[in-house]
């Protein structure tokens, strides 16, 4: 099927990109102190049988930019320590094994211990989406609405950063085969809608435009994917062991609640395959 008549997710969503404008912040929130927010996304969008698996996933870490530093430092160490070849991003799935469980210890250990991160999940249970919805027709809506999902959390988390509020720079991992500026277009879109409905959103907490670089380009993507590579043992696995030694940096909503906040499910349908599993009751317990 060529690229011209392929089902497109935007267009059967009524959505025109052709000519979005730019989202402008207001200049008054130029001037807030920066966290610098690194993503990266796991699992896959494929709804056939032969998928991977039933979730894909996205997660920000969200990281005050005076502590960028450490981050470095201490990934540098972990490429080190693991052997990770020079050039080469430390990468979960490649040096983070399950038959690793030593290798596995020392990132978990190294790298949950920055007190000052916030980690968002945005996780989609593709058998819970409608049979008639879009996105299974056209794969790319996964990634587009779970990416629309955490940058409003992103935004949401910085308007209520831990003494103050701050502005996120948002630095996203490549994904193969997308054309980004699209994704930028749709995201301009969303916030330019928002503005112009007067909703109560986030979005001036955001610099604008978001990038996208490749992995290896700063040491918080390889961050980013660890964090990713210990959401998916929590559901791969069901292991309570690594998402319990961060639970208390998944930001919580007013009420005290990390679901549908620091932690969402899409469509709610799939919240009962996280909320029944013994290791969510344990981040619970912990938060």
């Amino acid at each position: 099927m060529s690229q011209s008549t392929q089902f497109d997710w935007f267009v059967a969503n009524g959505m025109d990109l052709s000519n979005v404008p730019s989202y402008v912040p207001d200049s008054a929130f130029s001037k807030l102190p920066r966290l610098e927010v690194y993503v990266d996304e796991t699992g896959d969008r494929n709804f056939k049988a032969n998928r991977q698996s039933d979730w894909f996933a996205m997660t920000a870490v969200m990281v005050p930019v005076e502590y960028v530093p450490h981050v470095n430092a201490v990934i540098r160490g972990l490429q080190h320590q693991l052997k990770v070849p020079a050039g080469r991003p430390l990468h979960w799935v490649e040096h983070c094994r399950k038959k690793s469980p030593e290798r596995r210890k020392i990132v978990l250990d190294l790298l949950t211990g920055f007190l000052k991160l916030r980690v968002i999940h945005v996780a989609i249970h593709k058998p819970s989406i409608g049979q008639m919805a879009h996105m299974r027709r056209d794969p790319r809506g996964v990634y587009h609405w779970a990416t629309n999902l955490l940058v409003e959390r992103i935004g949401e988390v910085a308007a209520r950063w831990d003494g103050g509020p701050r502005r996120a720079r948002i630095n996203f991992g490549v994904v193969g085969g997308f054309d980004h500026g699209k994704t930028m277009s749709y995201l301009n879109l969303r916030a330019n809608d928002a503005r112009a409905a007067g909703a109560d959103h986030a979005y001036d907490y955001l610099q604008w435009p978001f990038k996208w670089f490749e992995m290896g380009r700063y040491e918080g993507l390889e961050l980013a994917d660890a964090y990713s590579g210990f959401l998916t043992t929590a559901i791969n696995e069901s292991s309570h062991e690594f998402i319990c030694r961060y639970a208390r940096r998944i930001p919580v909503s007013r009420t005290g609640r990390p679901h549908g906040w620091g932690f969402k499910v899409f469509p709610d349908a799939g919240w009962q395959y996280i909320r029944n599993t013994a290791w969510w009751d344990e981040v619970e317990l912990i938060i």
